[in-house]
């Protein structure tokens, strides 16, 4: 079974119930809602759609929430836009736009000014423009067009290594957080996230409201890679949001930060999410090229949670396509992926607390056996993270009667959940965890299998023991 998670951004393509279900039933395992777009009404209507599918399927369907976030743009200028040829120049300004030969575009971002200085860069428009800048006087920022294109109303800008303050939370992200958390959404992804301070706002809504909504920092920023490990300790896991960070950083770096982000994830037993452009032909190609589906292998191999789809299902021609496309590339890769070399990396790390080493040591003890599954019964879902953080090559089949650890444990690497009757009485548990697993085809009659749990159940942190069992 194929063990990376899939993540696919729900858009016009694919926002009713019959498409919904078809990538579902083609592999995504996390719907992202993308909050950049829509309105409440139609965001709660997809979440609606959402819970029937995984009711129907009997299968957890996340769903995760991606926040604006503080976006930077330009202001208005001409509603059929500038053209900026190359070697041109203009003039940044928090004053209107003005035409000339060297047009005045408005930037209704004080702090941005001042932070620009002269050899500095400016990328528009999703770095489709670039421009160097000039000189600094009092009218404004002078730019010398570099790479040039048509500019229109509303586009982002950013300015990689101008450092200014900007919250990273904006009064609708605020808004768009609660609403989330009232209607249950599993994930919140909060962008541009530089410091653990960033994620604050949110923590505090869901603990006001007593959720168990989880928060994704994304990663985009290079302040961001400076504070990674007080982030990750911070949130419950992160995205590897290429595009932006492909903008404030050189390009050929990301892929290299791409795998210390991957790491630094998988050593804290938390999920992360490769993103952007994995195959992004297949918005207009039945067929991926052979450089996606090569990025996404090497997505895997580098161990990622899971990867992710943008336009390609949101708006693409060819969505469920694309799904089985991801699917299928991810699941052979994973078949030749060095699992004893992964679990002799995870060995050698030291356990940070009883469940991490019950979970290091069971592991190791299920592979020498080489039994068919990894079972347990877990509450937080605490305890299948850790076995997934072992990355193994055996299955992980974590049985809860939580429905919100239920739904959260399909974007953890390899763990298959199983919700099941809420009981205190172990072996009714573990009764229900090998009844469960048999049905869904998972294991047979005759197999071995390795049951860990504890002395109760219901309790976060009661894995305390463990059993091996012929199914």
């Amino acid at each position: 079974m194929r063990k990376t998670k899939i993540v696919c951004t729900i858009g016009p393509a694919t926002e009713g119930k019959e498409q919904l279900r078809a990538l579902a039933d083609a592999g995504m395992d996390v719907a992202r809602l993308n909050f950049s777009h829509g309105t409440h009404e139609w965001h709660g209507e997809r979440i609606r759609l959402l819970r029937e599918i995984e009711q129907e399927r009997g299968r957890p369907i996340a769903i995760h929430q991606d926040l604006c976030g503080p976006k930077l743009r330009i202001g208005q200028v001409p509603d059929d836009g500038i053209e900026l040829p190359r070697g041109s120049e203009c003039l940044l300004s928090s004053e209107p736009f003005a035409p000339g030969p060297a047009p005045r575009i408005p930037i209704p971002l004080p702090g941005l000014l001042e932070a620009l200085q002269p050899g500095g860069l400016v990328y528009m428009d999703d770095a489709q423009i670039e421009m160097d800048v000039v000189a600094k006087s009092d009218s404004g920022v002078r730019c010398l067009v570099r790479h040039g294109g048509l500019l229109r109303s509303r586009k982002g800008i950013t300015a990689p290594g101008a450092s200014f303050q900007i919250d990273a939370l904006t009064e609708k992200d605020l808004a768009d957080a609660a609403f989330a958390i009232r209607e249950g959404i599993d994930y919140i992804g909060v962008s541009f996230v530089r410091r653990a301070s960033d994620m604050d706002p949110v923590h505090a809504l869901i603990a006001e409201a007593k959720s168990a909504t989880r928060v994704i920092a994304k990663i985009e920023k290079p302040e961001a890679i400076t504070h990674l490990d007080e982030i990750l300790a911070a949130c419950d896991g992160l995205m590897v949001a290429r595009g932006d960070l492909g903008v404030e950083v050189p390009l050929h770096q990301v892929p290299v930060l791409q795998k210390q982000i991957i790491l630094a994830c998988v050593n804290a037993g938390k999920p992360v999410i490769t993103a952007t452009q994995m195959m992004e032909s297949m918005i207009k190609s039945p067929r991926p090229t052979r450089a996606e589906v090569s990025d996404v292998a090497n997505a895997v191999y580098d161990g990622t949670s899971a990867v992710m789809l943008s336009g390609e299902t949101a708006m693409g021609d060819f969505p469920v396509e694309t799904v089985r496309a991801m699917a299928a590339t991810a699941e052979y890769t994973e078949a030749h992926l060095p699992y004893a070399q992964l679990l002799r990396d995870a060995l050698e790390r030291d356990a940070v607390g009883r469940t991490e080493a019950l979970c290091q040591g069971i592991t190791e003890i299920a592979t020498d056996l080489q039994v068919a599954a990894i079972l347990c019964s877990t509450t937080s879902g605490e305890t299948a993270r850790q076995f997934a953080r072992m990355r193994p090559a055996l299955l992980i089949i974590a049985a809860t009667a939580n429905i919100a650890t239920y739904r959260s444990l399909a974007l953890s690497w390899g763990v298959q959940p199983l919700l099941v009757p809420e009981t205190t009485v172990v072996e009714e548990r573990v009764a229900a965890l090998l009844k469960g697993a048999r049905a869904a085809g998972w294991v047979t009659s005759g197999q071995t299998v390795v049951i860990a749990a504890g002395a109760t159940v219901g309790t976060a942190g009661g894995t305390t023991a463990f059993r091996i069992e012929t199914v």
